[in-house]
């Protein structure tokens, strides 16, 4: 956010006076009081990948039912355990979330306990234990790792086909399932409404065109405006995984995922090296001698025409000499235009 040196956004300094408001406030009624104790925050990791069964050796996806490719994607959302994306019904797509116990013995099912088949019994459902974000490189890049439990094999096998490859492109979301809006509106079910779930798993907007990176990444931040910071997203790579099968048979997965980010660091721009800085001023067709910039101002000048970044630091400092337009050295004008003039003897 502050790669540049930026301001934070307006929504974001809103947000956080409100809350203080309404943390120190000696009036509270039932939505605040919900609020200040039952807010809490949830997180959402949607995998891209499509499977083909024809070529998937470990047979997981025998019995699954869904949109082609990306069935195991959509119906294993890790999110308050896993939750069952499902697209193009009469009221939009929705998700489901699984709950109850299924004996059938089935690997894919709705139940929150039975998933993965019985092989160990009634195992619950995998999901999220805990999740990491911090911020790299001044901003630039975020770095997230994402602890996962699986409880049989089957559960694993899916993770693994969905999560555990280098180079996976996955989707984290996270935020608070509750908060008061900059106008002091009480808004609940934050995950439902901002998550950008949907156009992930189909690469597609509502009108049908097709997202990619840079479509994407500008809808998350849009978001992060929109729900004032009670929203926010990580679009990345699986950079790292590891996993540990403990003694009751059940696994721990971590996963390392790395936004696709502003490298500000590796942007490539004429940088000055020290001692004397030769710039050719051509006017009318003719070169002058080579100048030295001495001060800041004189390089940004000098430089606005060779580099991007030049151009735009040369546009701030136009535009505050346009908002601040005084010339200190000349005499005030007299004024409705009347010029004074010295008289002659």
């Amino acid at each position: 956010m502050n790669i540049v040196g930026e301001n934070f956004p307006k929504e974001i300094v809103e947000q956080i006076n409100l809350r203080q408001t309404k943390l120190g406030s000696s009036h509270r009624d039932n939505e605040l009081l919900s609020w200040m104790n039952s807010k809490t925050g949830w997180v959402r990791l949607v995998s891209s990948v499509d499977v083909n069964k024809d070529i998937n050796p470990r047979k997981v996806l025998d019995g699954l039912r869904g949109n082609g490719e990306s069935a195991l994607a959509e119906q294993y959302v890790l999110f308050g355990g896993v939750t069952k994306y499902i697209p193009n019904t009469t009221e939009g797509a929705t998700i489901k979330q699984r709950s109850g116990i299924t004996r059938n013995g089935s690997v894919h099912n709705m139940g929150a306990y039975g998933l993965g088949g019985l092989d160990y019994g009634l195992s619950p459902m995998p999901g999220i234990v805990s999740a990491n974000i911090k911020t790299e490189n001044r901003g630039s890049l975020r770095t997230s790792i994402i602890s996962i439990k699986a409880y049989n094999r089957k559960q694993f096998d899916i993770i693994d086909l969905l999560y555990l490859r280098l180079g996976y492109t996955v989707l984290l979301e996270w935020g608070h399932s509750m908060f008061y809006t900059n106008s002091g509106e009480f808004q609940k079910d934050v995950d439902g409404k901002a998550t950008l779930e949907s156009l992930f798993l189909t690469g597609k907007d509502k009108t049908g065109t097709p997202i990619n990176y840079n479509s994407l990444l500008p809808l998350i931040n849009t978001r992060r405006k929109q729900f004032f910071g009670n929203y926010d997203a990580v679009l990345g790579k699986v950079v790292n995984f590891s996993w540990t099968i403990n003694k009751d048979l059940s696994y721990d997965i971590t996963l390392t995922v790395r936004s696709i980010g502003d490298v500000i660091e590796s942007l490539k721009m004429n940088t000055s090296l020290g001692g004397t800085i030769g710039i050719n001023i051509t006017s009318n067709n003719t070169t002058q001698s080579s100048t030295t910039p001495k001060t800041d101002r004189e390089a940004i000048e000098a430089f606005r025409k060779k580099t991007t970044m030049a151009k735009y630091f040369y546009s701030l400092i136009d535009e505050q000499d346009n908002k601040y337009d005084i010339d200190f050295e000349s005499p005030p004008t007299p004024p409705n235009n009347q010029v004074s003039t010295p008289k002659t003897k």
